[in-house]
C-alpha cells in the first residue's frame, strides 16, 4: 500500500501531535473532530485532523479551556479559522509580541459565535419573539453507546433497574454488530 504524504496513520498522529490513540479516538466519538478519511486497518488521517488535534492542544493549555469549551469552539470554526488560531499573523499589530498575540487572541474569542446562538438567531429573524409561546419543559434521557457509529438514547424515568437493563440490551447489540455470537 502506497503511503500518502499528507496522510497519517493513528499511530503517527498519536506521535506528532502527543495525544494517546484512545483519546484521539475519543475526540472523534465526542465530536471535537471527524473520523479518519477511510476506515479499517489502514485507516487514514489527513492535515485538518492534526490541525484540529494542535489547536485542541493549544485551546487547552495555552487557554485553559475546558473540554467542553474546546468542543464548542470547534464546532463554530471552520478549517480557515483553526489554521489561524495555530498560526497568528502578528505582524498586523505593532508593539511587544506577547501584546499582540493577547490582542489577537481576544479578537478571534469575541467574533466566534457560538452554533446554538446562530441557531437562535436565526429563528428570532424569522419569529417575533412576542409571538412564541413559552413551554418549558425539561426531560433527562441517557445516552448509551452501543458502537462508536451507533447509540441508544432512553428517557430517564427514573428507574435504575430499568437503566440497567438497557444497557445489558446495548451490550447485547454491541456484540451483534460487531460480530459476537454464541457458537464462537
Amino acid at each position: 500500500m502506497s503511503e500518502d504524504l499528507d496522510s497519517y496513520t493513528l499511530e503517527q498522529l498519536s506521535e506528532i501531535s502527543g495525544f494517546d490513540k484512545r483519546v484521539i479516538r475519543s475526540f472523534i466519538e465526542n465530536g471535537l473532530m471527524l473520523g479518519p478519511a477511510s476506515r479499517g486497518r489502514y485507516a487514514r488521517y489527513d492535515e485538518n485532523h492534526l490541525k484540529r488535534l494542535k489547536a485542541i492542544k493549544y485551546m487547552r493549555e495555552k487557554q485553559d479551556m475546558s473540554f467542553s469549551d474546546v468542543r464548542q469552539a470547534l464546532l463554530s470554526m471552520n478549517d480557515d479559522q483553526i489554521s489561524s488560531v495555530l498560526e497568528p499573523r502578528l505582524r498586523r499589530f505593532q508593539g511587544d509580541r506577547r501584546t499582540a498575540l493577547l490582542e489577537y487572541l481576544d479578537g478571534l474569542s469575541a467574533t466566534s459565535v457560538s452554533p446554538v446562538e446562530r441557531l437562535s438567531q436565526a429563528l428570532g429573524d424569522l419569529v417575533s419573539p412576542e409571538k412564541v409561546r413559552s413551554q418549558v419543559r425539561s426531560e433527562s434521557w441517557h445516552r448509551i453507546a452501543v458502537t462508536p457509529d451507533v447509540e441508544l438514547n432512553v428517557k430517564n424515568s427514573g428507574d435504575l433497574i430499568q437503566l440497567a437493563q438497557w444497557e445489558a440490551v446495548a451490550g447485547i447489540l454491541r456484540e451483534i454488530l460487531l460480530g459476537g455470537s454464541k457458537n464462537e
